[in-house]
């Protein structure tokens, strides 16, 4: 099997509850064709430009 790896970037704004029902949510599609090793909340980060 294939490895992937991926980074969803969220709004900064958004709950803990409305972070981990994402979470959950990205988690399911991808565990529906292929399998999840591990998930690693970066935390919040400055980056180099502003996102529109």
């Amino acid at each position: 099997m294939n490895k992937y790896e991926s980074i969803i970037i969220i709004n900064p704004n958004c709950s803990a509850e409305a972070l981990k029902a994402l979470e959950d949510k990205v988690t399911g599609l991808i565990n529906e064709n292929g399998k999840v090793e591990s998930v690693e909340n970066m935390g919040k980060k400055k980056l180099a430009y502003e996102i529109k």
